[in-house]
């Protein structure tokens, strides 16, 4: 016993003596994702996109590996390699020692010592937005910080305080920006804190955290956890089994909104003492590597509660948990689970096909039942970057989703935190097609048309109380809603992280008139009262740090 006590000691020490720091780069810092997918997309490197984000010592890995590439024969992307790699010397060049000192033209403090540094950043952005008679404003800011200790050791911390003139990403709202617990009562407010503690080990990482996640690839949202609700507290694990299989689990405390009456109280001073109902979620997606250039990534996850607080099965990572479920729920009331597949291949060179599905309910017999639905959401979509022109891209995305996927009739199970969906943004029945063209040019400027359509069917709530069968809902038959935009926008990088961008859209969302409801409900339910009917819209965004 001693022996194997003594090994897993020796073992633990050699592991910290051997390994690099692990941080997560904020998938918000769309131009080295960007960049990143441009060299899978040249074979330069091979890049398992299916969940996000991504670690800096991926990154930097991967950066390097495409500067030794001699096969990369685009100056212009080359130039952005050498950028980012220039940033990340700060992290992963052990030569870089730094007293405390003011970077004026990065706005940071900064200290590095060996293995250990420390480094504060401002975040600071505002969003303008006008049209006829009316305008949009959105405010933003705080700091960011990031420290090591030794090698094994990261933490972090990310405070945002937002000031909007009006919510646009309510939990109700066919929008795709991430939403926010906004305080209603003043004047739109809402903050966002992320951050946690970081241990990395030889073959992976582990990880306590507050933040938002993205499994399934994509280019204008996720269908498995899309990111974008309010960020929320998980342990979060990684394991690189062998050169071609990764896994990656997590286990996170959801917010249900959904009152406990049986544990809220009055307190003595009179008010309602309201307490939520306990909500966890458990996920893992394993990723398997065939060939060079494609990946298959498969995995499920479940979301639980009254359980009295976590529960060891779902701790678990590799498990299949709705037969877990079964057995712990045995002759009453399931939980809430679901599968998901993912399929990304880049072997034609400049060519990236991929793919998701989200199961959120399926049985076989529904199959060859026309009148019967299964609760699926599907991606297709593919980019083609720098052919027949160097330096651009053309993405095509659509995205389907059928009857009652994402939605479940237990109000503490469903697959939302703070009432927004985990999913896709246009949640069940709906439809979403998405084109875009960019154009690179020197000096970290990129144009950019965007093409969105997006439609929404019949609405209706999961219930088998009511007179019909959720199950045979008709797909997409009769619209409520759709939205259309046609998108111009050019983007200038000025230095690291700092971004200006200037925007022209032309949208125009309707609702529709059904037997329940009038066009304007729908129109009002799903829309931001800025975006609503037709407009001509010209936005500037700026921001410094992510």
């Amino acid at each position: 016993m001693k022996k194997i006590i003594l090994y897993f000691i020796i073992n633990s020490v050699c592991t910290t003596l051997t390994i690099g720091q692990v941080s997560f780069e904020d998938f918000s810092n769309r131009n080295i994702y960007a960049i990143l997918d441009e060299l899978a997309n040249e074979k330069i490197i091979s890049l398992n996109s299916s969940n996000k984000p991504y670690t800096r010592d991926k990154i930097y890995k991967l950066l390097k590996k495409a500067k030794k590439n001699k096969n990369l024969k685009n100056q212009l992307l080359r130039k952005e390699i050498n950028i980012y790699l220039k940033n990340y010397e700060f992290f992963f060049n052990k030569d870089v020692d730094k007293n405390i000192k003011l970077n004026r033209k990065k706005f940071e403090f900064s200290y590095k010592k060996k293995n250990s540094f420390f480094i504060l950043k401002p975040i600071w952005g505002i969003n303008y937005k006008t049209k006829k008679n009316e305008t949009f404003e959105h405010y933003y800011g705080g700091l960011s910080s990031e420290a090591q200790v030794n090698k094994n050791w990261f933490f972090y911390a990310n405070l945002r305080d937002n000031t909007l003139s009006e919510p646009i990403a309510m939990p109700s709202y066919y929008r795709q920006e991430i939403g926010g617990n906004y305080k209603l009562w003043r004047e739109n407010d809402f903050s966002e804190m992320q951050g946690g503690v970081i241990h990395s080990f030889k073959s992976g990482h582990i990880a306590l955290i507050k933040e938002h996640i993205q499994w399934g690839d994509n280019y204008f949202g996720s269908n498995i956890f899309s990111g974008r609700t309010p960020s929320f507290p998980m342990i979060k694990l990684y394991v690189k089994i062998t050169d071609r299989v990764e896994l990656n689990y997590l286990h996170a405390w959801l917010i249900s909104e959904v009152v406990d009456s049986s544990r809220s109280y009055i307190s003595s001073a009179g008010y309602l003492r309201g307490i939520y109902r306990q909500k966890n979620l458990a996920a893992n997606l394993i990723s398997v590597k065939f060939y060079n250039n494609t990946y298959f990534s498969f995995g499920n996850s479940i979301i639980y509660s009254d359980l009295g607080g976590i529960h060891p099965a779902y701790l678990i990572p590799f498990l299949f948990y709705k037969s877990v479920d079964h057995t712990l729920n045995h002759n009453i009331e399931n939980q809430n689970s679901q599968i998901f597949l993912n399929f990304s291949c880049r072997e034609i060179k400049h060519c990236h096909i991929y793919s998701s599905l989200f199961i959120d309910e399926f049985k076989k017999s529904r199959v060859f039942t026309d009148s019967l639905n299964n609760f699926l959401s599907l991606k297709i979509g593919t980019k083609v970057s720098n052919w027949p022109i160097p330096n651009i891209s053309n993405i095509l995305e659509i995205n389907y989703s059928s009857p009652m996927t994402y939605q479940h009739y237990v109000e503490g199970t469903t697959f939302e935190s703070n009432q927004y969906n985990l999913g896709h943004y246009m949640r069940d029945n709906s439809k979403t097609i998405n084109y875009q063209l960019s154009y690179k040019l020197p000096k970290r400027i990129n144009l950019i048309f965007d093409y969105l359509y997006a439609m929404h069917g019949d609405d209706i709530e999961y219930s088998f109380l009511n007179e019909f069968d959720p199950t045979s809902i008709p797909i997409r038959q009769n619209k409520t809603w759709d939205f259309e935009s046609y998108q111009f926008s050019i983007t200038k990088e000025f230095k690291d992280n700092i971004y200006l961008s200037l925007i022209y859209e032309i949208t125009n969302s309707k609702g529709y008139d059904t037997e329940n409801y009038s066009a304007e409900y729908y129109l009002n339910k799903f829309t931001p009262e800025f975006y609503r009917g037709k407009n001509k819209i010209l936005s500037m965004n700026l921001n410094i740090g992510f």
